[in-house]
Order: structure tokens, then C-alpha cells, then sequence
């Protein structure tokens, strides 16, 4: 495959590593947490942020639709969201 073909995959493949790396590292650390009873600190919204990037910049349409997935997947991102809007503020 010559390099021109090559250049659009290379952004969606770095965010691409990266969020699956923070994502992975997020869903390791609550996991050892819960296992241990303890308490974690997670990379807030960096690993979704990443991955949906990385869906949107690929070249083939079809994975766009899939750009909400790991904001969902990443528990530094849905899981935090939801319990930062959950809490009340006042």
C-alpha cells in the first residue's frame, strides 16, 4: 500500500492507541479498586475524548456512527460523567 494511502489512517490510529491505552488503563485501575475495596483516581474524559477522535478521523464512513462508543465504554468519561451530574450541587 503506497504512503498516500497510508496518510489519512495515520491520525485515527494514533488517537486510536492512545484512548484504547487510557481506556484500558482507566477500566484496570476501578477493576483492581473494587477488587481491593479501595479507591481509584481515573483519566477523566481523555480516553473517550481520544477514542471517538479516532473514529471520526478514519477514513471509512461507517465507523463515524460508532464515535459515541467509547465515551460510553471509557469509565473515566460516561461512568464520570454520570456521577458528576448526578451529585447535587449547591
Amino acid at each position: 500500500m503506497p504512503f498516500p494511502e497510508l496518510t489519512p489512517w495515520i491520525y485515527s490510529i494514533g488517537f486510536g492507541v492512545l484512548g484504547l491505552w487510557i481506556i484500558g488503563s482507566n477500566i484496570w485501575y476501578l477493576l483492581q479498586a473494587r477488587r481491593n475495596q479501595g479507591t481509584t483516581s481515573l483519566t477523566l474524559f481523555v480516553g473517550g475524548i481520544l477514542g471517538a477522535l479516532a473514529l471520526l478521523t478514519a477514513p471509512p464512513v461507517f465507523l463515524k456512527w460508532l464515535a459515541w462508543l467509547p465515551l460510553v465504554v471509557d469509565p473515566g468519561t460516561g461512568y464520570a460523567a454520570w456521577k458528576i451530574f448526578r451529585t447535587k450541587s449547591v
